[in-house]
């Protein structure tokens, strides 16, 4: 049965089962039964049909959750990023509060510039650029 499943895809499966019925109903036609042979082939056809089906069924239900997971992810994610764009931007008033308060244009770091500039744009200047 899981080798069935395995080697054959859902529509060769089915149009398996579709040659077995005709079989079966051409045998019960010429000698009014089906051979034990074809209607053991015919079962084990049916269960590997059974769990192709559950195995495309446990495939999508894995889909829906790693799609759920990833939504969630995403959310978190973005959740993240509103937080620290909220702590980016306290920080810059902070800066400029704390420039302002002490009447000074800029404050020098050994990799940054912090200053007001006087189009009320942020700046940042790297002094070192290597």
């Amino acid at each position: 049965m899981a080798s069935i499943a395995q080697e054959y895809s859902l529509f060769e499966i089915d149009r398996e089962l579709d040659t077995f019925l005709d079989e079966i109903e051409e045998q019960i036609e010429n000698r009014g039964a089906a051979s034990t042979e074809l209607l053991e082939r015919f079962q084990r056809f049916c269960e590997a049909h059974g769990e192709k089906a559950d195995r495309i069924g446990r495939f999508l239900r894995m889909m829906e959750a790693r799609v759920q997971y990833c939504r969630s992810e995403a959310s978190r994610l973005q959740e993240r990023a509103r937080i620290s764009e909220r702590k980016a931007t306290q920080t810059k008033y902070m800066v400029m509060y704390y420039l302002r308060s002490r009447d000074l244009k800029k404050i020098e770091g050994r990799e940054f510039t912090l200053r007001i500039q006087k189009n009320s744009q942020d700046s940042v200047r790297f002094t070192d650029e290597t």
